[in-house]
């Protein structure tokens, strides 16, 4: 687990062409929600786990306060309550191949 968490850190920070924030969260959002309704889900785990880690990372780069982060979580997540099946698949698929298994 900690070797993943190295790795999907290390992919965050020299990724070619980064998710903007808002993207990040959205899917930070979206994989979290799915993850919780199928706890059994290891690509949904790990899909959280990365866009959770995505977001994180980004937002300190940008130096935005921890309080923005969180509200700009909590409104995310609000949103990804709608189970959008569209955008979970969307954001699994933009999970790099390499931390998720399937590379």
């Amino acid at each position: 687990m900690f070797a993943y968490l190295i790795a999907a850190s290390a992919f965050v920070q020299v990724a070619g062409e980064r998710p903007t924030l808002d993207q990040a969260q959205r899917c930070s959002a979206i994989a979290h929600v799915a993850s919780m309704a199928d706890a059994e889900n290891e690509d949904l785990f790990q899909a959280d786990l990365y866009w959770s880690l995505a977001a994180t990372e980004i937002a300190r780069d940008a130096d935005v306060t921890d309080r923005d982060f969180a509200a700009a979580q909590d409104r995310a997540r609000t949103a990804a309550a709608s189970g959008d099946k569209a955008a979970l698949d969307a954001c699994l698929r933009a999970v790099p191949s390499l931390l998720n298994g399937r590379g």
